[in-house]
């Protein structure tokens, strides 16, 4: 017989109590009076002893009823031969383990393995094991069926050798995608254990389908994305158990170029020649002073352009540091334990050269030329310059390239063959804005705009009493997007002295500004890939107070089609699509130079680490960087509890022989409740109990021997 809770048994040792009331005399109850003793002789007492049981039957029962009380308290049962055996079920185990950038610091990716490793050691004959890799998504590399077909021995050997071939990756971490995929995997095998066992009732019941548990192997840095677990609901027979691998040194560092995008009106330093640098300092980090400069391909720095910068733990700090030469391919910080982020990738290409074209009258002053006001708009930047000039309707032809010129201003009639050649123009995704600056041409120009879109609109002067505001804006367009925040977009101080009334903007016109009026004041529609954009205003100063606002500039800017004012093409992190269309000729080339081929999206698979990487299509060469993703940067790590809070259940690590002391305890806790053995010796010792009761009674009612 076995206990469940020996401890209590120990109440047997009231045992001695009865044992011990029966050796205490008692004394007599009555007295006999004597008149006197004087005349009687003394006779010397008789030795006795002292003490001697009474009643040994009674005291009999009374010890077995406690004996029996102290064991039904310690839950007995029997337990056979089979009932004893400590084999465990198989359990499904899962080993998820971080491969993202982050675990390139220090000897992280050393302890992974080695925790790894442990746990593959530690695998019972049943246990089935699956290995599953992660960054930004899930890759299995052993599957839980397939590990449950190999014996023990093989096992362990695959899984080391598939260990032996996973290495830290230049991906981001997804550490809730990872979990979801692992707990799925997990809940899959056990349903198919279910699916795949006898009919039977028992034997389901009796169908060894071990416990899950995951085994997460990771840094835990906070970059590492676990907000989508809220989304999730988590199974309540999956465990998670974190291993952690942590970093020896903790200062972390990261320089992140902010890019100048098209700005507004508190901007007063476009053409300032530097750029931002917002320097970020992990929470854990025991050092504060860093230092940025630029660098070449070869790694040659630029020590001219050092910049050294004091960022406490756990803060940020920004910077302006001039902009790189062309030979400058990286942004560098030094300073840091982990050199794993330290380097930013540039594609600084040559400027392209770009035109604004205009088409329209001369005027005898400056101040009443649309022209004027546009060549004042500072459109160049470090990767373009931009000439805005005049030029004849005749240059417009099937030559003129939308990229080389994006944006051409009409403010003139043209005939019908040139505002076909217009059309054309647009279709191949070129830009044409047409501005009804004139009263006196807005009939010609009514038939420009008709000949463009194939379709008649008409125009007459509008009815203006002092002035016009605009009204009905939609931010949401891109035309104004850049002036949607509520601090920009007060579009109440500028007045309109005059427009014109447009009719026939019906769809697919889209009008994206009236006036209080309800006049159209910007409408826009799409033509092939191109977009033509009607303006019933002027922004000369006889027109409108437009061209001395500080809405302005960010309207030409989004007429040109600007969306990035500083170093293009460097907002990409690995995982990204590139801004480019895959074709059968086109390529990508590392930077180490090897080419691959890029006919659809699957080919980026080729783009696995930071660098300048080139776009090749025939003549055709465009260069992009590609950088780590920020996230990775954050390297301080998170507590158990935040997972805790989207609900995953996390497990303890436990060893194989306190896996099996458990599932022993598990199993007598089980048998005890079946026999339920304490129920009969309570019914035993009650019973024994109410005889010693009724025995008592009678010998209290004996006279005692004088």
């Amino acid at each position: 017989m076995s206990l469940l809770a020996p401890l209590y048994f120990a109440g047997a040792l009231a045992i001695g109590l009865p044992i011990l009331f029966h050796l205490i005399r008692r004394r007599p109850k009555s007295e006999v009076q004597f008149s006197s003793l004087m005349f009687l002789e003394p006779t010397p007492p008789r030795l006795t002893r002292r003490s001697r049981l009474d009643n040994w039957p009674l005291l009999l029962a009374r010890a077995i009823a406690l004996m029996l009380l102290a064991a039904a308290f310690a839950r007995p049962f029997l337990r056979t031969a089979s009932d004893s055996d400590p084999r465990l079920p198989p359990r499904r185990i899962v080993i998820l383990v971080d491969t993202s950038s982050s675990m390139k610091r220090s000897d992280l990716w050393q302890q992974a393995v080695r925790q790894a490793r442990e746990v593959i050691d530690a695998l019972e004959p049943d246990d089935r094991l699956a290995l599953v890799s992660f960054d930004r998504e899930p890759k299995a590399w052993l599957e839980l069926d397939e590990s449950s077909r190999l014996p023990i021995d093989e096992r362990r050997r695959t899984a080391i050798a598939l260990l032996d071939d996973i290495q830290p990756t230049w991906f981001g971490t997804d550490t809730a995608r990872a979990l979801v995929y692992a707990a799925d995997v997990t809940m899959a095998d056990g349903e198919a254990d279910l699916d795949s066992s006898a009919d039977s009732v028992d034997s389901v019941k009796t169908s060894a389908i071990g416990p899950a548990k995951i085994i997460l192997i990771s840094d835990m840095q906070s970059g590492s994305q676990v907000e989508q677990l809220q989304s999730f609901a988590w199974p309540e027979s999956v465990q998670v158990e974190i291993r952690r691998v942590v970093a020896k040194d903790t200062t972390n560092a990261v320089a992140l170029p902010i890019s100048d995008e098209t700005k507004n009106e508190s901007d007063n330093d476009r053409t300032d020649d530097r750029l931002r640098v917002r320097v970020v300092n992990a929470v854990d980090s025991d050092s504060s002073s860093f230092a940025i400069h630029w660098a070449t391909k070869d790694a040659v720095v630029d020590e001219s352009s050092r910049l050294p910068i004091q960022v406490p733990a756990g803060q940020a700090r920004f910077v302006r540091i001039g902009r790189p030469a062309s030979a400058v391919e990286s942004l560098v910080i030094t300073g840091d334990d982990h050199e794993f982020d330290n380097i930013r990738y540039f594609a600084t290409d040559p400027p392209a050269t770009q035109t604004l074209a205009y088409i329209g009258p001369e005027t005898a002053e400056a101040r009443d030329s649309l022209l004027h006001y546009l060549q004042r708009v500072p459109l160049d930047s470090q990767t373009r310059h931009v000439d805005v000039k005049k030029v004849a309707i005749a240059d417009v032809n099937s030559s003129l390239d939308p990229k080389s010129t994006p944006l051409i201003v009409v403010a003139d009639p043209v005939d019908a063959d040139a505002s076909k050649r217009l059309s054309e123009f647009i279709g191949r995704g070129g830009r044409v804005l047409i501005a009804l600056d004139r009263e006196a041409a807005s009939t010609m120009m009514a038939s420009t705009v008709s000949e463009i879109v194939g379709a008649p609109i008409q125009v007459a002067e509008a009815k203006v009493g002092d002035y016009h505001m605009l009204s009905r804006i939609d931010f949401a367009s891109p035309m104004f997007a850049a002036m949607s925040d509520p601090q920009f977009n007060d579009f109440t101080k500028i007045r309109f002295w005059s427009h014109r009334s447009v009719k026939g903007l019906e769809e697919p016109w889209n009008i994206v500004a009236r006036f209080d009026d309800g006049d159209a004041a910007i409408a826009q529609r799409r033509i092939g890939d191109g977009e033509l954009i009607l303006l019933s205003f002027g922004w000369q100063p006889s027109a409108s107070q437009l061209a001395l606002s500080t809405k302005f500039i960010p309207l030409v800017f989004s007429w040109f089609g600007v969306t990035n004012h500083g170093i293009v093409g460097n907002d990409l992190t690995i995982g990204d699509s590139i801004p480019f269309i895959p074709s059968e000729s086109a390529s990508i080339i590392d930077p180490e130079g090897d080419r691959a081929s890029y006919q659809s999206e699957k080919d980026l698979d080729s783009i696995d680490s930071p660098g300048i990487y080139i776009f090749e299509n025939g003549a055709e060469q465009k260069r992009f960087a590609i950088n780590l993703p920020e996230s990775e940067s954050r390297t301080d790590p998170i507590g158990d509890e935040v997972l805790e809070s989207y609900g995953v259940l996390l497990g303890k690590k436990v060893s194989m022989e306190q896996a099996k002391a458990t599932d022993r305890q598990l199993r007598d806790r089980e048998l005890e409740g079946r026999q339920k053995l304490w129920r009969w010796m309570l019914v035993i010792a009650l019973g024994i109990l109410g005889i010693e009761t009724w025995w008592s009674g009678r010998l209290s009612r004996t006279p005692l021997p004088v």
